[in-house]
């Protein structure tokens, strides 16, 4: 109610005095302040109001913190759900406030973004959804003390925004909105990371680490000169995940690793004739584009170097989701130079090649990279942040994850985040390989297209015709771009034949069957001239391969599978019937007739 008295609130307006005044006025100013005296005391009423909504939100806080910092997090989140309806109140009550923006009283305090209250209302809201997970993890001590280790900030807090909410020392009660846009992106983050551990919660274990750590080789593929896995092993090294605490140790030259094995089994055809090579070497180990395929020739390689630490799997990671990586967390600084979203591949190929750096130090750069990236990363609000880059980079096989844990493998295979192709009969599938044997970095300034045309034959079977196209748009620099010289495989189901193939090929064409895969690889050779300048036009080589698909193979659907390390594709398809649908599934493109 109105206060007309000198105990009026602070705030408040004393609305006797103001009639007093206005008697002493002239008449024709009296109904002008009247007016303004009633409607500053309304304005007071609802902001009395907006600063007690306030102060029991704060007092909220102030119970979910004490719950927060006590482990206690069913009564944490329980707190949490009952500020809902406090933060609901003070979105309605700051809606009426804004009427009376224009007040130089009032305007300073109702001056605030909308959007900020909407997502702290997403974060209550997300309690609700949280409260069976997180019951669910209270029951396993192991993992909530694990949890504990993990700072709590990483995992459990974000989960129901506790956070967000903890960072706050004090709730400032007569100014709500002080610190709500500086909470803003944080909050965005927390709900990110939120939904991962809703959704994925084998990923946060997999974070999480078991009773003892876990070792994973880093196989870091260079996809400038791309490879059937993504690109050449350009280095190697070791990632160590332990209750939630990731640690790299990057070998600073892959010789290193190459050096010290053991076993020289004959190199195939393909390395023997590019790179003249008699026994097949580490950085040439991923030669499947099976990726758990090359991981086991990788294992059986790096166990046969004597006192090497045991690992658990690998994980392979190209230079694109490097890239991105930077694009999140931050410009980061290594060898003297600093590295952007923007120039991280140029000046990385101009230290680990123009500079012409010693063998010894040429791949050092690239883990203090690595170990700036993970300091960063280790920062609690950036986790949210960089998941959807590594959730991306999963999706597009930027990075792959090869487990030896049966359990952990199998859900990895299911999340289509190994690598691994598909064995399907009777499916018509697609994999176009296009292996950089040049030894420049050719292929990240190339682009590529597949064309696809189905017919059928007047004896019931199918017709298939494959058109690559390649176009180079790099400038010859004699370190960097250059002749691109390329071994390129058509992965086609097993019992199809090659009618012809036309387009400049060199080599000829071998055939190999791959029988755990259920397809067959035809493959040939392609070199294709760099531009001169930039005058000159851009040179592009086409091949047209004409397949006859087995018997009994009606493709009512093509399964194209991209080749890893490459940053995107473009796909066209032209059949007897216009496709009904033609869309991205895992990095598999499905088009149905």
């Amino acid at each position: 109610m109105l206060t007309l008295g000198k105990n009026a609130s602070r705030g408040g307006v004393n609305l006797m005095e103001c009639i007093m005044n206005v008697n002493r006025r002239s008449g024709r100013r009296v109904g002008l302040l009247m007016g303004l005296a009633l409607f500053a005391s309304v304005a007071s009423l609802y902001t009395m109001h907006e600063v007690a909504l306030a102060t029991s939100i704060a007092k909220g806080v102030a119970g979910v913190e004490q719950s927060y910092q006590q482990h206690r997090w069913s009564a944490a989140i329980d707190g949490l759900v009952r500020l809902d309806p406090l933060v609901r109140g003070l979105r309605m009550q700051t809606r009426w406030v804004e009427l009376f923006g224009f007040v130089p009283a009032i305007g300073p305090r109702v001056r605030i973004d909308e959007r900020v209250l909407s997502v702290l209302q997403d974060v209550t809201e997300a309690a609700y959804d949280a409260r069976p997970f997180l019951r669910q993890l209270e029951a396993k001590r192991s993992v909530m003390a694990a949890m504990r280790k993990l700072r709590l900030a990483a995992v459990v807090a974000s989960a129901q925004g506790i956070d967000a909410m903890a960072r706050l020392p004090t709730f400032p009660a007569r100014s709500p909105f002080v610190r709500l846009n500086q909470l803003k992106q944080r909050v965005h983050s927390l709900l990110s990371f939120s939904r991962l551990i809703l959704t994925h919660p084998q990923m946060v274990r997999l974070l999480l680490g078991t009773d003892h750590p876990d070792r994973f080789l880093l196989i870091f593929q260079d996809n400038g000169e791309l490879r059937s896995t993504g690109g050449f092993i350009a280095a190697d090294g070791l990632l160590t995940l332990y209750h939630g605490q990731i640690r790299i140790q990057f070998n600073s030259d892959i010789a290193n690793t190459a050096d010290a094995i053991r076993i020289h089994d004959p190199a195939p055809w393909v390395l023997r004739t590019y790179f003249a090579e008699r026994n097949i070497s580490f950085i040439n180990a991923n030669l499947n584009p099976d990726v758990p395929a090359s991981a086991q020739l990788i294992q059986k390689l790096y166990d046969s170097i004597p006192h090497h630490p045991r690992i658990d799997g690998m994980i392979f990671l190209d230079s694109w989701f490097i890239d991105r990586l930077v694009g999140v967390v931050g410009k980061v600084v290594a060898a003297g130079r600093t590295f952007t979203a923007t120039n991280f591949y140029p000046e990385a190929e101009f230290l680990a090649e123009d500079r012409g750096l010693a063998g010894s130090t040429r791949m050092r750069f690239l883990g203090q990279i690595l170990h700036d990236l993970e300091a960063k990363m280790q920062n609690p609000d950036m986790i949210g942040r960089v998941w959807p880059v590594f959730n991306a980079a999963l999706q597009q096989k930027h990075l792959m994850i090869d487990a030896d844990n049966p359990l952990l493998s199998q859900w990895l295979m299911g999340q289509h985040w190994t690598g691994a192709l598909p064995v399907l009969s009777r499916v018509n599938r697609l994999l176009v390989l296009n292996d950089n044997y040049g030894g420049l970095k050719d292929n990240h300034f190339m682009t590529s297209g597949i064309g696809i045309a189905l017919n059928k034959l007047t004896n019931g079977r199918y017709q298939e015709t494959v058109t690559t196209t390649w176009t180079l748009i790099g400038i010859r620099n004699g370190w960097l771009v250059g002749t691109y010289v390329g071994w390129v495989q058509c992965y086609v189901p097993k019992g199809t034949t090659l009618k012809s193939l036309s387009g400049y090929h060199v080599h000829g064409v071998r055939m190999a069957v791959h029988s755990g895969l259920g397809m067959t690889a035809f493959g040939t050779g392609i070199e294709i001239a760099p531009r001169l300048s930039m005058k000159t036009p851009p040179h592009t080589e086409t091949l047209v391969w004409v397949f006859i698909l087995p018997r009994l193979m009606h493709p009512r659907k093509i399964d194209v599978i991209i080749q890893p390390g490459l940053p995107g594709q473009e796909l066209e398809y032209q059949g007897q019937r216009k496709p009904v649908l033609v869309h991205q599934v895992r990095n598999e493109v499905v088009v149905v007739r």
